[in-house]
């Protein structure tokens, strides 16, 4: 309109016609504009969710082919990186029940006294909980139906700022289920 409609070469309006089009245009472009965003973040999160689903099931594959413990430990350290946002350990009770470290990826030293309460307790522990929340590591316990398989030590990054918001979380529980 600038160019082509009179007064050329300026922005005021002879005619109210032009407001009212000028008004709908805009209110037009600007919901435009909020959907095509909405659309590209839901698009972003379904894509999240899809690379997340085809590690997990790739990670429960590579899981029911392991006869023994090293191949556990090989498909932890294939997967855990990709899905988690955080360095781990696995740590594996003994046919006395007292755990031990069988993998450790962590840069922190590993407080077995709130891992073993994690596997006695089945209740996750340390950073982000109200159990032992001054370590820095955070403890979950890997269940099965009948008791605990072990524990998953994770050390979040330290720009991982959405380590505990629920969707990782849940994440954390899935993978943890199943190790």
């Amino acid at each position: 309109d600038y160019f082509f409609i009179p007064p050329r070469f300026s922005f005021s309006i002879s005619d109210l016609q032009y407001l009212f089009t000028f008004v709908v245009m805009t209110i037009v472009g600007v919901l435009f504009g909020v959907m095509n965003g909405t659309l590209r973040f839901q698009l972003n999160i379904s894509r999240r969710i899809q690379k997340q689903t085809r590690l997990l099931y790739g990670l429960s594959r590579k899981l029911s082919e392991s006869m023994v413990e090293a191949q556990v430990i090989e498909a932890a350290n294939e997967f855990m990186p990709q899905l988690i946002n955080a360095k781990y350990a696995l740590l594996i009770p003994t046919l006395g029940e007292e755990l031990y470290i069988a993998e450790n990826r962590c840069a922190e030293n590993i407080d077995m006294a709130i891992a073993q309460w994690v596997f006695d307790n089945l209740q996750s522990a340390g950073n982000g909980t109200n159990t032992f929340s001054s370590s820095k590591l955070y403890y979950v316990p890997i269940l099965s139906k009948i008791r605990s398989r072990g524990v998953l030590v994770l050390l979040p990054d330290a720009n991982a700022l959405n380590f505990f918001m629920p969707d990782t979380q849940e994440l954390v529980e899935n993978v943890a289920q199943l190790l």
